[in-house]
């Protein structure tokens, strides 16, 4: 077979005789005026080519190679940015689902509004005095972890904003820091503002109960918006991160920090409201709210608030640590406050509290313990693999299981002789009622009210040199503001010093 040969597509003549060339030195039919097939292939005369072999396979393949690398270069072009606009529109819509729901929650349908003119006021600051790029707090921690600034700059971000600065360059006289702390911030100035005795351990206790968005709040908005914040979805709005850690000490520090910045004249807190949301979360007596009245007539509150807003880290505002101490004196002045029993009520089905009961059952109970020990037994690896259960461990296990086993508890299970809670019997001997009537505070029977009043003066003293009463009430009061046992000792000491010597009771 030749390896070149005249042939015609259209008519299906061949022979060289029956083609000639044209002006532009074409071999075309002269029967239908059809150019050569062979030579409308590119001018390829090879038998590889015929079969679609050889040269025109490399140039097949490097054009794949071209065109695979211009979709690579395509895709990465049509990669959104994280721009500023997309940012605030997620965060605007973000704020704006906790304002509502905490707007529910305490029944106060203005503080969305509240919310939405301390958010603007905050954008007006940060346009005046801001000390960088707000973009910069949203992109800060890619920088940080995934990517350098270099990186970032040739995907289009602006050269100028100086994206190697991190935070801690920043002092706090700057107004430079912006994160998922700040929408609670923003809540919580809300609150003061509209006098509602919220504290930041209510707020707390609604995030951690869910009843307001924080954890994987972005799974919560549409779908654009989730895609529009996906390159920085694992760094700013990771929650499990330090960084967005929801503590009473990083919201109090991040509201004198927005306190002061935004140059807010803030109202006193309304610890009436609070001191009422505190005695029904625990159904304690009346007698502690007039307590705490008459503790603000001896010394009053006021002068604390101007200790906030200022450029100075605050850990605790100096508020809630006020309303902590005067809230443990008022039940201290109460009769027999030390023989109070604290119990659960999950079948309370009165008023529903705008603040969660307090609940002291525990989580594990004890009939789960040694389930409890087999799993954590069979689950241990790495470090651990060879740690063993301390033999006396085991031991009262056991020794629990024999009692569990016994028919006849009454006569094998005594009181601790050292238990200060709850007490079998009242100061003049007549044993407590244990019936509780739709409540968590048992009181006691005994006629006659027996007055203890506790006072420590040395502060750095160890919580285990307290009273039991007292010590019970620490860890009431830490628990629900969130705080800790030696911050609630050192509030209550510190107050008793000024007002004891000014009080009779």
């Amino acid at each position: 077979m030749r390896a070149f040969e005249f042939f015609c597509t259209t008519c299906g003549v061949t022979g060289e005789e029956n083609f000639s060339k044209n002006d532009f030195g074409e071999s075309v039919c002269n029967i239908c005026g059809t150019q050569n097939h062979q030579q409308s292939r590119i001018e390829v005369l090879d038998e590889d080519d015929v079969f679609g072999q050889g040269l025109n396979i490399s140039i097949r393949r490097r054009n794949i190679r071209r065109g695979r690398k211009l979709r690579v270069v395509a895709e990465k072009e049509k990669k959104p940015l994280v721009t500023l606009e997309n940012c605030l529109h997620v965060t605007q819509t973000i704020l704006s689902m906790q304002a509502e729901a905490l707007a529910e929650l305490i029944h106060d349908q203005e503080l969305p509004n509240i919310v939405r003119e301390l958010w603007f006021h905050f954008l007006e600051c940060w346009n005046v005095k801001g000390a960088r790029p707000l973009l910069n707090c949203f992109i800060s921690m890619v920088i940080a972890k995934e990517k350098p600034a270099d990186a970032l700059q040739a995907d289009g971000y602006e050269a100028q904003w100086n994206l190697r600065i991190t935070e801690a360059e920043f002092e706090d006289s700057q107004l430079s820091k912006f994160s998922l702390q700040s929408h609670i911030a923003i809540l919580y100035l809300a609150c003061r503002l509209r006098h509602n005795g919220i504290v930041i351990g209510d707020l707390i206790s609604f995030i951690v109960h869910g009843q307001i968005p924080y954890g994987s709040v972005l799974s919560l908005l549409p779908e654009e918006m989730q895609i529009s914040m996906a390159p920085i979805a694992v760094s700013y709005f990771n929650t499990n991160l330090y960084q967005a850690r929801i503590t009473t000490t990083a919201i109090s520090t991040e509201v004198n920090y927005l306190h002061y910045h935004l140059d807010l004249k803030l109202p006193p807190l309304n610890w009436s409201l609070a001191l009422t949301n505190f005695t029904k979360a625990l159904n304690l007596p009346k007698q502690v709210q007039t307590n705490y009245h008459r503790l603000c007539l001896v010394l009053a509150p006021d002068e604390y608030p101007a200790l906030e807003g200022n450029d100075k880290r605050l850990l605790l505002l100096p508020s809630e640590l006020d309303f902590v101490a005067r809230l443990a004196m008022s039940i201290k002045l109460c009769p027999s406050w030390h023989l109070w029993t604290y119990n659960s009520n999950e079948n309370y089905q009165g008023m529903r509290l705008t603040l969660n009961p307090y609940d002291r059952k525990p989580v594990l109970k004890r009939k789960h313990l040694n389930a409890f020990v087999d799993v954590v037994d069979n689950n241990r690896h790495g470090r651990f693999l060879h740690v063993s259960m301390p033999a006396a461990f085991d031991g009262h296990i056991e020794h629990l299981q024999e009692l569990a086993s016994t028919d006849n508890t009454a006569d094998t299970i005594a009181s601790n002789p050292v238990t200060a809670f709850a007490p079998q019997h009242s100061s003049v001997g007549a044993p407590i009622d244990p019936g509780m009537k739709n409540g968590q505070l048992t009181m006691p029977s005994d006629i006659k009210a027996t007055h203890f009043y506790p006072f420590y003066q040395n502060v750095d003293m160890r919580m285990t040199n307290l009273h039991g009463a007292m010590e019970n009430l620490i860890d009431l009061i830490a628990e629900y503001m969130d705080m800790s046992r030696f911050t609630v000792l050192e509030s209550i000491c510190r107050l008793e010093k000024v007002v004891l010597p000014h009080l009779r009771v």
